[in-house]
């Protein structure tokens, strides 16, 4: 977990060092990245993920919650109307899922999942939060891409690292009787 920790360190201290956000707004941001974290967490890599790792084999299991992940995405799409932006955002969000659906293997707990995609999105939303939005503009879904997968690819490689033994997948039909 030591990846993205380094990660929403870093980007906790750039968001709180470009556009300093109020301690209202940072409040406004943790509290509602974690809820989002949390509830994205149970949902996809708690019980999307249970159902899925004991109907079919791991490679398409894990394949499929990474897509579903990334494609709730795209509901974002109906909220702003950026289609193109909540296509951008959906592909990051499928190489993030997987991610953390490979921290969450690799951990055998949806725990520390929940911590580190609470203070991911925080870190990321924090970068953002203080600054104020040119009205009318767009953000181009390439460069969104672009820039976004400088973050997130690193993750998913360290992700797909950690899972590539088959030791550690080994266990993942019964990672919840393990600590029982």
């Amino acid at each position: 977990m030591w990846l993205p920790a380094l990660y929403i360190v870093a980007l906790t201290i750039i968001g709180l060092l470009i556009t300093p956000p109020t301690p209202m707004v940072i409040a406004i941001v943790a509290i509602n990245t974690a809820i989002v974290g949390f509830s994205e967490e149970l949902a996809f890599r708690g019980v999307f993920w249970g159902a899925v790792r004991r109907l079919i084999p791991f490679w398409p299991g894990f394949l499929l919650v990474s897509a579903m992940f990334g494609s709730v995405h795209m509901l974002n799409g109906f909220l702003t109307g950026d289609w193109a932006g909540a296509l951008a955002q959906s592909i990051n969000a499928a190489a993030s899922g997987a991610a953390y659906l490979a921290f969450r293997i690799r951990n055998r707990s949806i725990v520390p999942m929940m911590v580190i995609h609470w203070l991911w999105d925080f870190a990321v939303f924090l970068v953002g939060a203080g600054s104020d939005p040119v009205p009318g503009a767009t953000v181009d879904p390439l460069k969104s891409v672009m820039y976004s997968s400088v973050l997130v690819g690193p993750i998913l490689l360290w992700g797909l690292f950690l899972i590539r033994n088959e030791r550690v997948r080994a266990g993942w039909r019964d990672d919840v009787l393990a600590g029982a």
